[in-house]
């Protein structure tokens, strides 16, 4: 019986089945880094959106009340990082065959809230009516 002496199997891996697991888990660790990496991504993206949003409210709200309001643009930033522009100019109504007559002025204030490489800017802009007193 010296045929069954040759013919026991070892327990044990192959190199072949080391080198298949090994690669299918590097393949699945770097599809998770990518998938992390991506939603680190986002969730900045998002609160950098959020903050100029707050900064573009929070200048819409001071025109009128804390600077004066006349027609015009005036620029300035917030932090070195975020950089805003005021808009103010007049309202024009939409000819829809009617004349109306303003006791006071309305004007329109855009504001602007602009950041990033000059490669990839990003910006939030707000738009409402006030009326000039």
């Amino acid at each position: 019986m010296p045929y069954s002496l040759f013919c026991r199997q070892k327990g044990g891996f192959t190199l072949i089945e080391v080198l298949i697991a090994l690669l299918i888990a590097s393949l699945s660790l770097a599809v998770i880094l990518q998938i992390l990496r991506v939603g680190l991504r986002t969730k900045q993206t998002s609160q950098e959106y959020q903050i100029a949003t707050l900064f573009a409210e929070t200048k819409l709200a001071s025109i009128g009340s804390e600077e004066k309001l006349q027609p015009g643009t005036i620029f300035g930033t917030f932090k070195d990082q975020f950089r805003w522009k005021v808009r103010v100019t007049p309202y024009r109504q939409q000819d829809t065959g009617a004349s109306k007559e303003w006791t006071k002025q309305p004007l329109v204030v855009a504001v602007t809230v602009t950041w990033g490489n000059p490669g990839e800017r990003k910006s939030v802009a707000l738009k409402t009516l006030r009326l000039m007193k």
